[in-house]
Protein backbone atom coordinates (compact mmCIF):
# COMPACT_ATOMS: atom_id res chain seq x y z
CA UNK A 1 0.00 0.00 0.00
CA UNK A 2 1.79 3.51 -1.16
CA UNK A 3 2.10 6.07 1.63
CA UNK A 4 -0.24 9.06 0.88
CA UNK A 5 2.86 11.21 2.06
CA UNK A 6 4.97 10.00 -1.04
CA UNK A 7 2.58 11.51 -3.35
CA UNK A 8 2.76 14.97 -4.97
CA UNK A 9 0.37 18.03 -2.69
CA UNK A 10 -2.23 18.97 -4.20
CA UNK A 11 -2.71 22.44 -5.17
CA UNK A 12 -5.12 25.00 -3.61
CA UNK A 13 -6.66 28.24 -5.27
CA UNK A 14 -5.59 30.64 -2.53
CA UNK A 15 -8.02 33.19 -3.82
CA UNK A 16 -11.04 30.53 -2.56
CA UNK A 17 -9.77 30.61 0.57
CA UNK A 18 -10.39 35.04 1.47
CA UNK A 19 -13.37 36.49 2.41
CA UNK A 20 -15.42 38.42 0.11
CA UNK A 21 -14.83 41.81 0.45
CA UNK A 22 -14.17 45.24 -1.12
CA UNK A 23 -10.09 46.75 -1.31
CA UNK A 24 -9.18 44.18 1.38
CA UNK A 25 -11.89 45.26 3.54
CA UNK A 26 -14.03 42.19 4.69
CA UNK A 27 -17.92 42.18 3.52
CA UNK A 28 -19.35 41.99 7.18
CA UNK A 29 -17.56 45.00 8.16
CA UNK A 30 -18.24 46.56 4.80
CA UNK A 31 -21.95 46.38 4.72
CA UNK A 32 -21.92 47.68 8.68
CA UNK A 33 -20.56 50.32 7.57
CA UNK A 34 -22.69 51.12 4.36
CA UNK A 35 -25.62 50.50 7.08
CA UNK A 36 -24.52 53.25 9.05
CA UNK A 37 -23.24 55.50 6.29
CA UNK A 38 -27.43 55.83 5.19
CA UNK A 39 -28.32 55.90 9.12
CA UNK A 40 -26.46 59.17 8.90
CA UNK A 41 -28.01 60.53 5.29
CA UNK A 42 -31.05 60.29 6.47
CA UNK A 43 -30.14 61.76 9.59
CA UNK A 44 -28.27 64.38 7.96
CA UNK A 45 -32.07 64.77 5.91
CA UNK A 46 -33.69 65.20 9.14
CA UNK A 47 -32.24 67.84 11.26
CA UNK A 48 -30.99 69.73 7.84
CA UNK A 49 -27.62 69.69 8.19
CA UNK A 50 -24.62 70.58 5.74
CA UNK A 51 -22.58 67.89 3.53
CA UNK A 52 -19.63 69.04 4.92
CA UNK A 53 -21.00 68.12 8.39
CA UNK A 54 -22.14 64.42 7.05
CA UNK A 55 -19.26 63.65 5.34
CA UNK A 56 -16.99 64.32 8.23
CA UNK A 57 -19.50 62.44 10.24
CA UNK A 58 -19.29 59.30 7.46
CA UNK A 59 -15.18 59.07 7.82
CA UNK A 60 -15.59 59.66 11.82
CA UNK A 61 -17.84 56.71 12.15
CA UNK A 62 -16.41 54.59 9.33
CA UNK A 63 -12.67 54.56 10.73
CA UNK A 64 -14.29 54.33 14.64
CA UNK A 65 -16.12 50.72 12.92
CA UNK A 66 -13.28 50.04 10.94
CA UNK A 67 -10.70 50.19 13.99
CA UNK A 68 -13.19 48.26 16.50
CA UNK A 69 -13.88 45.32 14.13
CA UNK A 70 -10.41 44.78 12.05
CA UNK A 71 -9.75 41.70 13.90
CA UNK A 72 -12.99 40.45 13.13
CA UNK A 73 -16.56 41.55 13.49
CA UNK A 74 -17.59 38.87 15.91
CA UNK A 75 -14.53 39.80 18.54
CA UNK A 76 -16.17 43.38 18.58
CA UNK A 77 -20.23 42.23 18.80
CA UNK A 78 -19.26 38.78 21.22
CA UNK A 79 -18.23 41.04 23.75
CA UNK A 80 -21.80 42.48 23.83
CA UNK A 81 -23.62 39.48 22.55
CA UNK A 82 -22.48 36.33 23.78
CA UNK A 83 -22.92 33.24 21.42
CA UNK A 84 -24.71 30.51 22.24
CA UNK A 85 -23.36 26.74 23.53
CA UNK A 86 -23.62 24.01 20.82
CA UNK A 87 -23.94 20.84 21.78
CA UNK A 88 -23.22 17.68 19.56
CA UNK A 89 -24.57 14.63 21.25
CA UNK A 90 -23.16 14.59 24.66
CA UNK A 91 -20.16 16.50 24.18
CA UNK A 92 -20.19 20.62 24.24
CA UNK A 93 -18.46 22.79 21.52
CA UNK A 94 -15.48 23.78 21.48
CA UNK A 95 -14.39 26.91 19.89
CA UNK A 96 -11.06 26.52 18.39
CA UNK A 97 -10.26 29.64 18.48
CA UNK A 98 -11.00 30.82 21.83
CA UNK A 99 -8.51 30.83 24.68
CA UNK A 100 -10.86 30.21 27.39
CA UNK A 101 -10.84 25.82 28.73
CA UNK A 102 -14.30 24.64 28.76
CA UNK A 103 -14.49 21.43 30.72
CA UNK A 104 -14.91 18.55 28.67
CA UNK A 105 -17.79 15.68 29.96
CA UNK A 106 -17.29 12.33 30.48
CA UNK A 107 -18.84 10.01 27.79
CA UNK A 108 -21.03 7.71 29.32
CA UNK A 109 -21.46 3.67 28.21
CA UNK A 110 -23.63 1.30 29.24
CA UNK A 111 -22.22 -1.28 30.95
CA UNK A 112 -21.80 -4.81 29.17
Amino acid sequence: MPDIYDEEPIQVNRMLARKPGIAGISADVFAVAIVMDVILFFLRSMFELGWDVFVFAVIIVDMTWLILTIRGVYRFVGKFIKPPVYYRANIPYVPVLSNASYPIPQTFRSED
